[in-house]
């Protein structure tokens, strides 16, 4: 694991978010077509991404704030794979040559998306006890 950490890019940073996105993404288009459930919330189970399509929902219909209230965790964790998706990119991109980008490193990213997904399912168990 400690290998894997020390070897990881922009480039794997981009492709883990965008790929966590656009599954999200998938999930919640299908869920609105076809009053699709997430396996483990048919299951009584809470994972890391829990509320993260619900919150997508309602800050659509009824705008951020909203969502914010009702989903506030799963609102940060998908608002953070949207900052890593385009941090990434514009690294990948710019080849790190952006003084911004230069002071983060995919690592950081990662551990922070990590740190929202941990915080995401702490709150999901919370609430649903």
């Amino acid at each position: 694991m400690n290998t894997v950490l020390r070897q990881w890019s922009w480039t794997n940073q981009l492709v883990a978010s965008a790929g966590v996105a656009a599954a999200g993404s998938f999930g919640v288009a299908i869920g609105g077509m076809f009053e699709f459930q997430c396996p483990l919330a048919s299951f009584g189970l809470a994972c890391a991404g829990c509320g993260c399509s619900r919150a997508v929902t309602i800050a659509v219909q009824d705008g951020v704030i909203a969502a914010f209230e009702r989903q506030p965790s799963a609102l940060l964790l998908v608002a953070g794979l949207i900052v890593s998706v385009a941090v990434s990119t514009i690294a990948v991109v710019r080849e790190r040559r952006d003084r911004v980008i230069a002071r983060f490193t995919p690592r950081i990213m990662l551990s922070g998306l990590l740190l929202l997904a941990a915080a995401n399912l702490a709150f999901q168990l919370n609430a649903n006890l």
